[in-house]
């Protein structure tokens, strides 16, 4: 199984610069209203400005370690993520990517210091499970 984890401050007043600017922080990737999201073939529009703070580490890195360097990351930073304002919405978003029958169902549990850091950073939690076996299967029958 595959993970990542990121910080995600959107908001559809407030411009993706203008969230850096409060901040303070260099993020992985900044988008505005219309902008086209990178690395997708379907050319979807952005709906609203954000930016996204990586957690920094491989895919292949398991989530504890996931959430230590996100959290390592964002730590310089807890003052002006706990003061944005109510136009921005602040998410920590968990991917996990499945690639095969032993890891579809993934374990995940959070301990009280984090769920207490989202808390802190008026942050919601998002986790998706992308299920990745049928196009692994696919290719391997027509390898």
């Amino acid at each position: 199984m595959k993970t990542r984890a990121y910080l995600r401050v959107t908001s559809d007043t407030l411009s993706a610069e203008q969230i850096v600017d409060l901040l303070g922080i260099v993020p992985d990737r900044l988008w505005n209203i219309g902008d086209f999201r990178p690395d997708t073939r379907a050319r979807i529009k952005e709906a609203n400005n954000g930016i996204t703070i990586e957690s920094g580490i491989t895919k292949n890195d398991d989530i504890d370690q996931h959430l230590v360097a996100i959290v390592t990351r964002l730590t310089p930073f807890f003052p002006q993520l706990a003061s944005l304002p109510k136009e921005c919405e602040t998410r920590l978003v968990i991917v996990f990517y499945s690639e095969d029958e032993y890891d579809y169902n993934p374990e995940v549990w959070f301990d009280s210091s984090f769920t207490k850091f989202l808390a802190s950073i008026n942050a919601g939690l998002w986790v998706d499970l992308y299920d990745l076996r049928e196009k692994t299967e696919m290719k391997h029958e027509h390898s």
